[in-house]
């Protein structure tokens, strides 16, 4: 006659407070892990006081600072094509290159050969001074970063060469650091060292000193030496300066920062 009510609440007020305290400790243990994660791994954190993060800004902004290329085309003239007193050989000339920012020089000797760009290539023969038709070969330097030598018109006068036999090789892009902007940088760096930093995008608060080393090249960018007990990085690592020329020539880069 009489229901006994409290054989049954009992396990249910038990069941629904153990499913609470499980929710609970599981929601603690995910935002526990989240912190860990955060604290321990820093994603996307990289302190610029850190020597390593100091090189490789002043790396990658001082080889895109001084970067440059130039286009290397080579011509070898087997024969002139005639004979008699030779003043110069007119040659088709396939390429888009002009006066002023052209170079050619003699394979021989890297010495600067006198030539007119104005639909054909117009080189002179210069055999009182040492070259000749005959077997010459020639580097055509072309850049937007040179300043070119070639003469709006035929720069002699006198028995022209039309015939000649001769071969162009593929043009070829090569890259290397300019001597120029180096030294412009060298200049900054005694004269404006703030700005320059800035321009490198390198922190305010810490300095720095490039200086490279190779062949007939040296040079040194630098404002001020590092202060006594303080942690200094260094880094060594190889480049090429990039001659107007054509050649390369390697160099030792040291990049020092505090």
């Amino acid at each position: 006659m009489f229901k006994n009510t409290n054989c049954v609440q009992r396990p249910m007020k038990k069941r629904g407070i153990g499913h609470h305290l499980d929710w609970i400790i599981g929601i603690s243990l995910f935002m526990l892990y989240i912190v860990f994660l955060i604290v321990t791994l820093k994603p996307g954190i990289q302190p610029l006081h850190k020597g390593d993060t100091l090189l490789s800004i002043i790396q990658d902004r001082f080889t895109n600072a001084t970067t440059w290329n130039v286009t290397k085309l080579e011509l070898n003239i087997k024969d002139a094509g005639c004979s008699g007193s030779i003043v110069y050989c007119s040659l088709d000339f396939p390429f888009s290159y002009d006066n002023s920012h052209t170079k050619i020089y003699n394979e021989a000797d890297n010495s600067g050969a006198l030539f007119s760009i104005s639909g054909n290539l117009n080189i002179e023969s210069c055999e009182g001074s040492g070259i000749a038709f005959t077997s010459a070969k020639f580097k055509i330097i072309n850049s937007g970063e040179i300043s070119g030598t070639g003469s709006s018109s035929n720069s002699c006068s006198g028995n022209c060469c039309n015939d000649p036999i001769y071969v162009y090789g593929i043009p070829e892009l090569i890259t290397g650091l300019s001597e120029n902007k180096i030294e412009i940088l060298e200049a900054d760096a005694i004269t404006d060292y703030e700005t320059l930093k800035k321009d490198l995008n390198y922190p305010i608060t810490n300095d720095f000193i490039i200086t490279g080393k190779g062949g007939a090249h040296s040079f040194e960018i630098k404002k001020v030496d590092p202060p006594q007990n303080t942690n200094v990085y260094v880094k060594q690592f190889p480049e090429f300066i990039l001659e107007s020329t054509g050649d390369r020539t390697p160099i030792t880069l040291t990049i020092t920062v505090w």
